[in-house]
């Protein structure tokens, strides 16, 4: 059967139109692709600063404490302040644990939930003198509200609301948790005053 040539050029017209469809839609699902790409890598990065900042904000909110402990001449007051502070005390993640529940803070990995400034940062009084850890934080906790009026059960339900280990706390995993590694694997409110 012969074509006539008005029939030959619609055929053509209708071939082009059906590359061009063709061309067309690669070309959508590859810009499409790669924006979702981009759009993924560009989150990746913003989440990563995001919690740079929430890190840095709440060790400049700790930096501000142990001025305060230098300023005041290491009052007990401001010492017990700056070991019970936890900064941003919704948790340091962004999406409720991170990716594993663990992040590397200071060189040592903990969960990073609740994390006490004692932990954030070095702070010594006098500057001379060792940096507050966990053990100085719990004997000046005790010293503190033991001069208060405070013995007993009640002394030590104080201490164990000022250094909680957060929600994360996993005893199966103690290994990575500054609670753990802090109080020697104790477990959420059993640290006592005596």
């Amino acid at each position: 059967m012969a074509f006539s040539k008005g029939q030959n050029q619609v055929l053509e017209i209708v071939v082009a139109l059906f590359v061009l469809l063709i061309v067309g839609w690669l070309l959508i699902n590859w810009v499409t692709k790669t924006t979702q790409e981009g759009q993924s890598q560009i989150g990746g990065q913003l989440d990563v600063y995001k919690e740079e900042k929430i890190i840095n904000d709440a060790k400049k909110q700790c930096s501000d404490l142990c001025s305060k402990i230098s300023d005041s001449r290491g009052d007990s007051g401001d010492v017990v302040t700056f070991c019970s502070t936890v900064p941003n005390d919704q948790g340091l993640d962004i999406d409720s644990k991170g990716a594993t529940g663990y992040a590397e803070i200071s060189g040592q990995g903990v969960c990073k939930e609740r994390i006490p400034c004692f932990e954030l940062i070095s702070c010594s009084y006098p500057t001379s003198a060792p940096a507050i850890n966990a053990k100085t934080c719990k004997a000046s906790i005790c010293s503190f509200y033991t001069g208060k009026g405070l013995s007993g059960s009640r002394l030590n339900q104080e201490l164990n609301n000022r250094l909680a280990p957060g929600a994360c706390y996993d005893s199966t995993n103690t290994t990575l948790h500054w609670f753990a590694l802090a109080f020697n694997n104790a477990e959420p409110g059993t640290l006592g005053c005596s």
